[in-house]
């Protein structure tokens, strides 16, 4: 759980970065409004979800809704924080997987060893997990941020 929430707080510093809060909203309840939701979303995971997806979905319309209520900018803008910080997450979590199974597949690892060895990679996992989240969730905002070279239309 404590990886889940680390996880929740890329998330949400991501979108209040991006998008900066309304006029009238205090940062502080833009960044507990939206955790909490994501920390509810995962509670609840287990429980609600029925079919394959369902919880990133829903995931997409949160982000997507708490962004229109809380935060500035137009509905593009929205739209494409909530899911490109999704995307993020999915495509590391493809690719980390991807090569954690990679493993087993070409019959690198030993049978005596397998279950230690997944223990480890797995841990290993969860721990460069949300700094790769940070690193990309970084670069998008470093790409958009509205400064002297900012991708404007006007310099397109």
């Amino acid at each position: 759980m404590f990886w889940a929430i680390i996880d929740r707080l890329l998330y949400t510093d991501f979108m209040i970065r991006f998008l900066k809060p309304k006029k009238g909203v205090n940062i502080w309840v833009a960044y507990g409004i939206i955790l909490s939701f994501h920390i509810i979303l995962d509670l609840i995971h287990p429980k609600v979800y029925t079919f394959p997806g369902a919880a990133e979905l829903l995931r997409l319309t949160v982000n997507f809704a708490l962004a229109f209520f809380l935060l500035d900018g137009n509905i593009s803008a929205k739209l494409f924080a909530s899911t490109m910080i999704e995307s993020i997450f999915m495509i590391i979590k493809f690719v980390s997987l991807t090569i954690l199974n990679g493993f087993n597949e070409f019959g690198i690892i030993d049978t005596r060893t397998h279950n230690q060895f997944f223990d480890a990679m797995r841990l290993l996992f969860t721990i460069l997990f949300p700094v790769a989240l940070f690193i990309a969730s970084r670069v998008v905002l470093h790409m958009n941020r509205k400064e002297k070279y900012a991708f404007d239309s006007l310099e397109w």
